[in-house]
């Protein structure tokens, strides 16, 4: 085993020659489990045209869940977290009210 790849690394690579995108320009919506029944959905790199709050208060009342906009001291971005796994859901309202295609999304997790 002389080299290890960075497999994370290889994916974006090979999306970026894809589909023409970036990483960073792409919508990283994630999932973490809390507990053993518990989880989280994080969303980063919203576009600019997007209002966070208004956003916010769109998926808090459509799928009945909490939502906050939290920014990482470490390594100074922002992102959003709800309770529960709402992948599809965030990526419904995504497509449908703002119209982002969904090859400018990437869902990670289970």
């Amino acid at each position: 085993m002389d080299s290890i790849l960075n497999t994370n690394q290889f994916n974006d690579d090979l999306l970026s020659q894809i589909d023409g995108s970036s990483p960073e320009n792409q919508i990283h919506i994630r999932v973490r489990q809390r507990n053993a029944r518990k989880c989280t959905t994080t969303i980063e790199n919203l576009p600019d045209n997007i209002n966070v709050t208004e956003f916010i208060k769109i998926v808090k009342k459509k799928f009945c869940c909490n939502g906050a906009k939290i920014k990482d001291k470490k390594t100074d971005t922002e992102f959003i977290q709800f309770q529960g796994d709402h992948r599809e859901n965030l990526l419904k309202v995504l497509n449908e009210k703002y119209s982002i295609d969904e090859k400018e999304i990437i869902t990670h997790g289970g």
